[in-house]
């Protein structure tokens, strides 16, 4: 019986080792009778290459002795280690005859479109869902940076991937969260740090939910475009908070506004930070803290996008973001 979409969900969101060997191993049954195709989805777990990337694999790329792999061009061009199973795979499948790895009868090589059929056709066959080979590359950056962010591997998770950049973006420890809420005592300001801690959402966002965005049945927030999953604690605090507001009046205002401004809850959160002993804390940190944690929490990229409205989500960006400091020594 194939799984249904929650469980395949499930089983490549973990962080722990998980993606790739939950993958693999229903691949090959998914796919048992072919070699190649098998071979396909494992080079891209195994090395996180591109579909093009993959179409210009050669035989002489491979290195059977140390069980390595050359992938990419020019400045791209980089070694990635592969498993003994994969490296033995690849040496019987592997014609030094042909000029690419991967072939079909009326070509000399695969096209990257193809590889991107493959990927859709298998993955919808054994997880009733269609897996691009760029959510498959997020799986494979997604086990990588967990093993970076314990192992302070950021250069050679870089150099691994071929990632031109590795630009880490700054969140806070449970620890300093704990620490900020602690020194918030109006009700109304606690309400905005956890919506934006719980739906990971944009300061824009934020000060425009109305009161009819909010659905305490379903414990969620409409937020622009997307609708955000919150605690059904949070979910009833929000209710007392819009108590006899009209639909389209806004959830969150102040005495002088119907509506509080950007700008004040960029100073709040600041000065809250600041009482804590944590310097230069932004919304902004705290909708990366509220990415960062869903990441250690084991959710994949699509709920996280699905979540917080993100359009494809850099897991490396957040998954070894820096911590930042306490006692006001500012970012590190």
């Amino acid at each position: 019986m194939a799984p249904t979409k929650k469980q395949a969900s499930e089983s490549y969101a973990r962080t722990e080792q998980p993606n790739q060997t939950s993958l693999l191993s229903r691949i090959s049954e998914s796919i048992s009778k072919n070699i190649r195709d098998q071979l396909i989805f494992t080079l891209l777990l195994e090395t996180g290459c591109s579909s093009q990337e993959l179409t210009e694999m050669k035989p002489k790329d491979i290195e059977f002795t140390t069980n390595s792999i050359s992938i990419g061009q020019g400045a791209q061009r980089r070694t990635v280690k592969i498993s003994k199973t994969l490296s033995l795979q690849l040496k019987y499948f592997t014609d030094k005859k042909k000029e690419r790895l991967f072939s079909t009868r009326q070509s000399k090589g695969l096209t990257a479109r193809r590889v991107m059929q493959l990927a859709k056709q298998h993955t919808k066959a054994f997880m009733r869902r269609e897996l691009s080979t760029r959510e498959i590359r997020k799986i494979y950056l997604g086990a990588k940076t967990t093993e970076a962010s314990k192992e302070g591997g950021a250069e050679e998770l870089k150099r691994e991937a071929g990632l031109r950049s590795l630009r880490t973006k700054e969140s806070l420890s449970q620890e300093q969260v704990r620490l900020i809420r602690g020194r918030i005592e109006d009700e109304q300001h606690k309400l905005i740090f956890d919506t934006i801690l719980e739906t990971g959402c944009r300061l824009s966002e934020l000060v425009n939910i109305k009161a009819k965005d909010l659905d305490v049945k379903k414990d969620s927030i409409r937020i622009g475009k997307h609708t955000s999953k919150i605690s059904q604690r949070l979910s009833l605090q929000l209710t007392g908070l819009t108590g006899k507001k009209q639909p389209n009046k806004f959830l969150f205002s102040t005495r002088q506004s119907p509506q509080i401004s950007d700008k004040r809850v960029f100073q709040l959160v600041r000065d809250y930070a600041k009482k804590a002993g944590i310097q230069g804390v932004s919304p902004q940190i705290l909708r990366n803290t509220s990415i960062a944690q869903a990441m250690e929490e084991g959710k994949d990229a699509k709920e996280i996008e699905q979540q917080t409205g993100i359009k494809h989500l850099d897991l490396h960006h957040y998954g070894i973001s820096i911590r930042m400091k306490d006692g006001g020594e500012g970012r590190r």
